[in-house]
């Protein structure tokens, strides 16, 4: 078996890094993990890429591989490694970075980088972002998705609290100042913040429906 091309990618964090498979002759199959469940509208979406791509390059068949958590993909990833059949490229965490060289489970992109056109697409990244894809000199991923933190509040909270309900909190200060007028002592002494965040499920559920109206538009 030829050296295994593994190139993860990081996430949430992530991005997309190269693994080591064995290279098959004839047509290109290229396999990768995701970090999501089997079936939803992030999927439908993935799928869609690949399709587009496979079109564009009708030599090269890719294969998306929806592997669960990130905790869960990782660990996918690296028994898929070890048994001598790893994905050719994986969306990570970009900390996961580290192990997986470690675990001698990833190459460099930089192996791969050669034409002017090539050069120019790995600096078009933002230059942030790259940093958690490089360490030793090497890049060992691209970004692929970047979470962007999203604050909400809740507005009535905020009138209840004598605060301006057009205005978030812009510094870590007005953050510990807002959330001191917002909690409210109770009756047995204990205290109950009212953030009026919007609870984590719920939000996802949000990103996600966002997500099929996109494709929707798009496809």
């Amino acid at each position: 078996m030829q050296r295994r091309q593994f190139l993860k990618g990081t996430a949430a964090a992530a991005g997309a890094l190269i693994a080591k498979p064995a290279i098959a002759q004839g047509a290109t199959e290229v396999s990768f993990f995701y970090p999501v469940a089997v079936g939803g509208p992030i999927t439908k979406l993935i799928d869609a890429f690949a399709a587009d791509f496979e079109k564009e390059n009708p030599g090269i068949k890719l294969k998306p591989i929806y592997a669960g958590t990130y905790q869960e993909t990782i660990v996918k990833a690296l028994t898929a490694h070890k048994s001598g059949n790893p994905p050719t490229t994986s969306v990570l965490l970009s900390t996961d970075m580290f192990t997986l060289i470690d675990e001698d489970a990833v190459v460099p992109i930089d192996d791969f980088v050669k034409t002017d056109d090539d050069k120019a697409w790995l600096k078009s990244f933002f230059p942030a972002f790259m940093l958690n894809s490089q360490t030793g000199g090497k890049t060992w991923g691209a970004p692929f998705q970047r979470s962007t933190v999203v604050l909400y509040w809740n507005k009535d909270l905020f009138k209840e609290a004598g605060l301006d309900p057009d205005k978030a909190p812009a510094t870590w200060a007005e953050q510990l100042a807002f959330a001191q007028k917002l909690t409210k002592a109770l009756n047995d002494g204990l205290q109950a913040a009212l953030t009026g965040t919007k609870p984590p499920e719920q939000a996802m559920k949000d990103a996600q429906a966002e997500a099929e109206r996109i494709l929707v538009k798009y496809r």
